[in-house]
């Protein structure tokens, strides 16, 4: 029987430090700025893929993201990177007009910093 598989996600894992500026650009290999605007991306960490109530960390749109020359990047501040050390999940999605897409899912590890 034939298959379809519509899940189109990458899997990238991410290491971090806790407290320090989280800054990650991504080039997906398309034109983001033609079909996509900043303010329509998302990305949550939660405990686990299947964690309800508030995520560990949440943002949304501008500041956090900004599309430059195609390429998406995500700044997350020390203040939002302030969060226990352990291993996460998270994903990145879309929202253009309705049209929802995960571009990114996978571990997020978060590392105690010594310096407070």
């Amino acid at each position: 029987m034939p298959t379809v598989n519509l899940d189109t996600a990458s899997r990238l894992d991410i290491i971090c430090r806790k407290g320090d500026t989280f800054d990650l650009t991504v080039d997906f290999g398309t034109a983001l700025s033609d079909a996509y605007a900043a303010g329509d991306f998302k990305i949550q960490v939660r405990d686990t893929d299947t964690s309800t109530g508030d995520p560990q960390i949440t943002a949304q749109g501008t500041p956090e993201f900004s599309i430059d020359s195609g390429e998406l990047r995500l700044v997350l501040s020390s203040s939002l990177m302030d969060i226990d050390g352990g291993e996460y999940v998270y994903d990145l999605q879309s929202d253009s007009s309705g049209l929802v897409k995960t571009w990114l899912h996978g571990f997020f590890t978060v590392i105690e910093d010594i310096t407070e």
